[in-house]
């Protein structure tokens, strides 16, 4: 008999930290959303992209597999991509570069 990869131990203490994880990040999730309602801005707004019959039969086949909702998958892989993209626009100094040209045109 091939050995588990995790053992009973690495396996129960690894779930409830992605858990405990899962939870901490949708309560963010959904202070932000809060937020903005308070803002006067709608709370939920629709985002659609028309994608790949592929994507989409994997983005359903990942989301039933870990039995978690598209909106929660996708909205978790959106959130990250523009954390992701905002921390490169930094740190390639786009922000920099448009404040210089902003300033250039005021002067």
């Amino acid at each position: 008999m091939e050995k588990p990869v995790r053992t009973r131990i690495n396996a129960l203490v690894t779930e409830k930290t992605l858990h405990r994880l899962s939870a901490c990040h949708n309560e963010v999730l959904a202070d932000v959303l809060c937020e903005e309602a308070g803002e006067g801005n709608h709370a939920i707004k629709n985002l659609c992209a028309k994608v790949s019959v592929r994507l989409s039969d994997e983005v359903d086949r990942i989301c039933t597999n870990l039995m978690v909702s598209k909106r929660l998958f996708i909205e978790s892989a959106v959130l990250d991509a523009v954390e992701r993209a905002e921390a490169i626009m930094e740190r390639e100094g786009l922000y920099r570069f448009y404040e210089a040209q902003s300033s250039e045109h005021t002067a």
